[in-house]
């Protein structure tokens, strides 16, 4: 072969790797940046499409002479417990407030994974002690959080992973007694 002949077989070689090079950059680079195009819409609120609270569902007492929940109204009292399952029976004990001004302690059992209790104080408004909160189960993790008129007054969480064995009676305990406004 001539140094000639070698030459061409280079360029050709080199021409064919350029090429083979280009046309795999072309298959791996980005293609060209999105054109922009029309935005799409979102639907518009309107303000009246918000039901109106002064219409709230008015929730009936969960006994006789307890202080009826108007949703509305402030100073509302809710309590909420989440558990990590919807099977694990959750003992709750919780303030409820009387049409006759007094304050009793109640008790429920029932499957989380959320309870939620709502209470109105019918009363004088008078907070002269704690209101006495708490969760409790056998097994698995609980969070109970106790508000006053939208703002916090006491949280708490726990967990018996690994602790409790079947039997045992470790259980789990959550205590969100809290006194309003102190």
């Amino acid at each position: 072969m001539t140094a000639m002949r070698i030459a061409e077989l280079r360029r050709a070689i080199g021409a064919l790797a350029l090429t083979t090079l280009l046309a795999l950059t072309a298959c791996t680079a980005p293609s060209a940046a999105p054109r922009p195009g029309p935005t799409p819409a979102a639907e518009s609120f309107h303000p009246g499409d918000v039901p109106d609270p002064s219409g709230a569902v008015r929730f009936p007492p969960a006994q006789r002479g307890d202080c009826p929940v108007d949703p509305a109204a402030p100073g509302l009292v809710t309590l909420v417990v989440t558990s990590d399952d919807d099977a694990t029976p959750i003992e709750v004990t919780y303030p409820v407030f009387r049409a006759d001004g007094t304050q009793q302690v109640r008790r429920m059992t029932q499957p989380g994974p959320v309870i939620t209790v709502l209470q109105a104080d019918c009363t004088d408004g008078v907070v002269d002690g704690p209101w006495r909160f708490v969760a409790e189960a056998e097994t698995g993790a609980l969070a109970c959080a106790l508000f006053f008129g939208g703002r916090l007054v006491a949280s708490d969480s726990a967990s018996a992973e690994g602790v409790a064995a079947e039997g045992a009676g470790a259980g789990v305990r959550t205590d969100c007694t809290g006194h309003p406004g102190m």
